[in-house]
C-alpha cells in the first residue's frame, strides 16, 4: 500500500546516502547460504514473494540464533523495478521510542520506526547479478556496534567480497 512504499522509499533514500559500504557478490555455498537460490527460483517465477520472504526471514532467524544478539527489530524487503534496474533492498529496522502529552496532557510513551536510522541493510542490483555483468553487485551496511548481529546478517545475504575465479589452462 502507499505507507509500506512510502516507508521502502524513505529507507532507500537512507542507504543510498549511508557512507562505509562494502561491496561484493553472493557466496558459492548455496547450501550454507541460500538466500540467493531462493531469490534465482522468486525471479523464475516459482516462488512468490511471500514464500520467497518468508523462506529468507527463517533463516534469517536461525542465523540470529547463532549469535548472542537480542533483536527487536522488523526487516523490511522490498523490490523497486526502475526503467533501467531493478533493486531489491533489505533493512533492518528498530523501534525507537518518542514522548508526547496525550489530550488530557498526561505524558504518555509511544514506538515509531525512523527508516532513516536503520541498523543494517543491503541492496542487490538484480540485473547486474542476473546478467553476471559486474562482481559487484550487492552493497551492504554493517552496524558497528554489533559483530555478531553484523555476522548473522552477512551470512543471511550470504554476501562475499572476495572474487572466486576460474583458472584457465594456458594454450600450449
Amino acid at each position: 500500500n502507499g505507507k509500506s512504499e512510502d516507508l521502502a522509499r524513505e529507507v532507500k533514500k537512507a542507504y543510498i546516502k549511508k557512507t562505509g559500504k562494502a561491496y561484493g557478490r553472493f557466496s558459492s555455498d548455496h547450501g550454507a547460504h541460500p538466500l540467493s537460490q531462493w531469490l534465482r527460483e522468486y525471479r523464475a517465477g516459482k516462488l512468490s514473494f511471500t514464500s520467497f520472504t518468508h523462506s529468507a526471514l527463517t533463516h534469517f532467524k536461525l542465523e540470529i540464533e547463532k549469535c548472542e544478539s537480542l533483536v527487536y527489530s522488523h526487516i523490511l524487503i522490498a523490490e523497486e523495478v526502475l526503467e533501467g534496474a531493478e533493486f531489491l533492498y533489505f533493512a533492518l529496522l528498530d523501534h525507537q521510542n518518542a514522548w508526547y502529552f496525550d489530550a488530557d496532557i498526561e505524558l504518555s510513551d509511544s514506538l515509531f520506526l525512523d527508516p532513516s536510522q536503520f541498523t543494517l541493510g543491503a541492496r542487490i542490483n538484480l540485473r547486474e547479478w542476473e546478467g553476471e555483468e559486474n562482481n559487484n553487485y550487492i552493497s551492504i551496511v554493517k552496524f558497528r556496534n554489533d559483530k555478531d548481529l553484523s555476522e548473522a546478517f552477512i551470512n543471511f545475504i550470504g554476501f562475499t567480497d572476495k572474487l572466486t575465479k576460474k583458472h584457465k589452462q594456458p594454450n600450449l
